[in-house]
């Protein structure tokens, strides 16, 4: 899990890119889960959800939550 409530971010386009590449590069395996929960603010939210769907093309199992206990029991569940 990444906690990211108490952050101020902005992913570019092109930030995002740069950051899958060494994601995928970096990470052997695809099997864990990661869950990320965003900063209060609908842009923080989006920049995430695109972060995570670009990472599930790669078959990552990524979520994002703005809810604590909502992650927690995503990651719990095993999905």
């Amino acid at each position: 899990m990444i906690d990211m409530r108490d952050s101020t971010y902005v992913l570019e386009f092109t930030e995002i890119s740069v950051l899958i590449d060494h994601i995928v590069t970096d990470v052997s395996s695809r099997n864990n889960q990661l869950a990320l929960v965003s900063a209060p603010g609908a842009e923080y939210f989006r920049e995430l959800v695109v972060l995570s769907n670009r990472l599930a093309n790669y078959d990552f199992k990524i979520a994002v939550f703005i809810d604590m206990d909502h992650a927690a029991s995503w990651l719990a569940s095993g999905v």
